[in-house]
């Protein structure tokens, strides 16, 4: 691991990246004591949504969170009366 202020950072950048795409763990610590990891990016070649590994909105649940089996039988079984259409509405 790698650990460098942000000061000596400046003059050593392209260093840093090297060891970060060798996989090198380089932290970088600004003066107010903030710390900053600095991480190759991985990207696909054309970008398109048909090469991602897994659906856009996983990236979300360490926010939102996910949920269980139990808690997804009880929402399905929730909304199951919105699933049918209503044919007096459309008469």
């Amino acid at each position: 691991m790698i650990k460098i202020s942000l000061m000596e950072a400046e003059g050593d950048l392209a260093r840093l990246v090297d060891e970060a795409a060798q996989g090198e763990e380089v932290i970088i610590l600004r003066e107010d004591g903030a710390s900053f990891q600095l991480l190759p990016f991985q990207e696909s070649r054309s970008g398109g949504a048909e090469n991602r590994s897994t659906p856009i909105g996983g990236a979300l649940d360490s926010f939102i969170g996910t949920w269980s089996a139990e808690e997804e039988k009880e929402f399905l079984e929730a909304v199951k009366g919105f699933e049918g259409i209503d044919e007096s509405f459309w008469s």
